[in-house]
């Protein structure tokens, strides 16, 4: 397996690939990417992405969250495609984040991880990650449904950190 920041010529293969968000297409992404804002790194098998993470750079997302820890990078949207879960490969794209950070010189990285969500929490927890004084907090987000509509999605959420 190998894991890197995406690249240009890799964007028509993944559009089929990456989720985005609400009124964002992956080109939005990568574009968040190329002004430094954030970055998309992939789990290759050859040619075949295994999964995926995004780490936005300037700190949390959630503005609440930002304003208690600032500076913080934040890893997001962590996705392994199903045929390649259990089998490591998450843990492994957050090393690969993880080294991303260190080689920038922050002393920390962070995620929000649902209280739902109790399996990623877990393995954030086996790596190190710990609760904050963001713990607590309220996120919401827009989907498109199959049928076009829109729906909005709340959750409550922790946000995790670690120091490297």
């Amino acid at each position: 397996m190998e894991l890197r920041i995406a690249q240009q010529h890799e964007y028509d293969m993944l559009e089929e690939l990456i989720s985005h968000a609400y009124l964002r297409t992956l080109q939005d992404e990568l574009d968040d990417q190329l002004f430094g804002l954030q970055s998309l790194a992939i789990a290759w098998d050859g040619k075949q992405p295994k999964g995926y993470g995004f780490i936005y750079w300037p700190g949390p997302r959630e503005l609440g969250v930002a304003d208690l820890i600032p500076g913080c990078p934040e890893i997001f949207r962590m996705t392994v495609m199903p045929k390649y879960q259990s089998a490591g490969i998450g843990s492994e794209i957050v090393y690969f984040l993880e080294d991303q950070a260190k080689s920038k010189g922050y002393a920390s990285i962070g995620l929000a991880v649902a209280y739902d969500n109790t399996r990623a929490a877990a393995l954030y927890r086996r790596l190190g990650y710990a609760e904050t004084v963001a713990n607590d907090f309220t996120a919401s987000y827009k989907q498109e449904r199959s049928d076009a509509s829109v729906e909005t999605i709340t959750e409550r959420c922790t946000f995790l950190q670690k120091l490297l």
